[in-house]
């Protein structure tokens, strides 16, 4: 492996804006080591040339607008030839008022070419039943399926998979863990469940981390699947012993949208926030007390 490291300038030309900071600073690797960079607080997205000189500033919508947000360290976006497509982290809610789903997008496309901004879908209508979005459960995550030029889309409290052809036919596709087949809201009322998290109580924190919900998904182009990560129910005795070390499976799905295996990855050795599909197999970095190393542990399909 080479790698190549270069530190940016917050002003000047090639500057990235003062008004940031690495949490919610987001980078994407385009083309010849064409740095992408999106700055969350000033909701603009700055395009790199392979020297590493701006070429492109894009301004985005402010959240509230559009009903959208994004930062890329959580829920990685989908580069699909000049388009670059940013899933949705926007709660839902407006001066604690909620918002219907349907009026809240799954994706915002960004043309590259022509700086066209548009949103596409909408959020699953599941987080319009009892309050959903504590913690995390509000994200989207995606991938694309270049073969069939289908983007790919789910969200953490929906068992369903979504599907965009390029005719912009909308599909949906149960795909659910054989672990768990409820999701429980943090409450049954909106109302309820915004004055709890706003508590932040230990019941809250619980609900976050032992309740069950879905990831990433990640389509491999070799082997023609989907991998959708499950993060699943923990009980009070797990999350006692060590609340952060969660239960995880993957499902593997077929590009017919049929469920054709389900495997649990080994407890508190691997960090599924950094994973990614190569010819080897789905990769996914070990834990390791070393912070200057990644080593990686490949995870093949096998037919029965």
């Amino acid at each position: 492996l080479r790698f190549k490291s270069h530190k940016f300038q917050y002003e000047g030309p090639n500057g990235i804006g003062q008004k940031t900071n690495n949490l919610n600073m987001g980078l994407l690797m385009s083309d010849n080591f064409s740095p992408i960079i999106n700055n969350y607080l000033e909701h603009r997205l700055y395009i790199f040339d392979s020297n590493l000189n701006v070429i492109n500033v894009i301004d985005l919508y402010a959240p509230d607008d559009i009903y959208f947000s994004t930062i890329i360290r959580h829920t990685p976006p989908v580069k699909v030839g000049k388009v670059i497509l940013f899933p949705n982290i926007f709660q839902g809610t407006v001066e604690d008022r909620p918002v219907k789903s349907k009026n809240i997008p799954a994706l915002l496309k960004v043309d590259l070419e022509d700086q066209k901004i548009s949103t596409l879908s909408a959020r699953s209508e599941v987080y319009d039943k009892g309050y959903r979005i504590s913690g995390n459960n509000s994200y989207c995550f995606a991938t694309y399926n270049k073969h069939q030029k289908l983007i790919v889309y789910n969200f953490r409290q929906d068992h369903n998979i979504y599907t965009i052809n390029a005719e912009n036919n909308l599909e949906s596709h149960f795909v659910g863990s054989k672990y768990f087949s409820t999701i429980p809201a943090l409450s049954d009322r909106f109302e309820d469940g915004l004055r709890k998290e706003y508590q932040q109580g230990e019941a809250v924190r619980y609900h976050i981390l032992a309740s069950p919900k879905y990831d990433k998904i990640l389509y491999d182009p070799w082997r023609r699947l989907y991998y959708r990560f499950a993060l699943l129910p923990r009980t009070q005795e797990d999350y006692n012993a060590d609340r952060y070390n969660f239960k995880k499976s993957i499902i593997i799905i077929d590009e017919k949208f049929n469920k054709v295996g389900e495997t649990i990855i080994p407890q508190g050795q691997y960090m599924t926030n950094i994973a990614f599909v190569s010819k080897d197999g789905l990769m996914i970095a070990k834990e390791t007390e070393n912070e200057g190393e990644i080593v990686f542990g490949i995870f093949e399909t096998k037919e029965k």
